[in-house]
């Protein structure tokens, strides 16, 4: 069930935090549990996968396998202008507030963390599997998303 929620919830960060227009440059960064981590690495892909068959956009992604690789590799598409950039793990909460500061135009997604930044959506998930977003300071504790 949480593997579906987040692969919808890639979808809906990809069609909602930017305008859908040519211009639009999804990427996204796994956790270094791999792309195939049979969790949310996986529904991850599985969104991104979805959101290109439903727009016929491309998408980036990176599969670091190490701490450091993973603010290089956000750093790195948000230096070459993708946006929305997708974080998949809460490893990368430090180096997404220090990126979406430094690229305040760049819009950013983490999931199972929260950073409090106007230009990062946190998505995180309850014990049941509730979909808990976090905008900023527009918290509400109450979104759920069934499939």
């Amino acid at each position: 069930m949480i593997n579906k929620l987040i692969g919808a919830t890639f979808v809906a960060a990809m069609l909602s935090s930017t305008a859908m227009a040519a211009d639009i440059k999804p990427a996204l960064v796994y956790g270094t549990g791999g792309k195939f981590d049979k969790s949310f690495n996986e529904a991850a892909y599985g969104g991104a996968e979805k959101f290109k068959a439903e727009t016929g956009i491309e998408y980036r992604d990176f599969e670091p396998t190490g701490d450091t690789q993973g603010e290089q590799a956000i750093r790195n598409f948000a230096s070459k202008g993708f946006n929305p950039i997708v974080a998949v793990s809460f490893a990368w909460t430090s180096a997404i507030e220090k990126v979406a500061t430094e690229f305040p135009d760049t819009k950013f997604v983490i999931v199972d963390a929260v950073v409090d930044k106007p230009n990062v959506r946190s998505v995180v998930y309850d014990r049941q599997g509730r979909l808990r977003r976090r905008h900023g300071h527009s918290a509400d504790p109450q979104v759920r998303v069934r499939l």
